[in-house]
């Protein structure tokens, strides 16, 4: 995942089901997503823990805010959070 065999801005939707969470290199992986990306892409990253304490979510977001902008990244830390929260029968 830190170096995908496709060419820049190609891809209409990037998805991670905890696949982010295995690779050696959070940010590399997250840099590699944002390059794949076509503009006004999707991208999903699944992790299972809160922002605050999940860094490889962190990593990733900081990374793709630094390579494709804040504008093409949003703020998805309260969602992420409630995903995280556990929840009552």
């Amino acid at each position: 995942m830190e170096k995908l065999d496709l060419p820049d801005d190609s891809v209409d939707a990037v998805v991670s089901r905890m696949g982010a969470l295995l690779v050696g290199d959070p940010v590399a992986t997250a840099q590699e997503m944002a390059h794949v990306l076509k503009p006004g892409g999707q991208f999903s990253i699944a992790a299972w823990a809160e922002a605050e304490v999940n860094p490889y979510l962190t990593i990733a977001r900081e990374a793709l805010l630094a390579t494709i902008g804040p504008d093409r990244v949003p703020d998805l830390r309260e969602m992420f959070g409630s995903m995280a929260a556990p929840r009552g029968p």
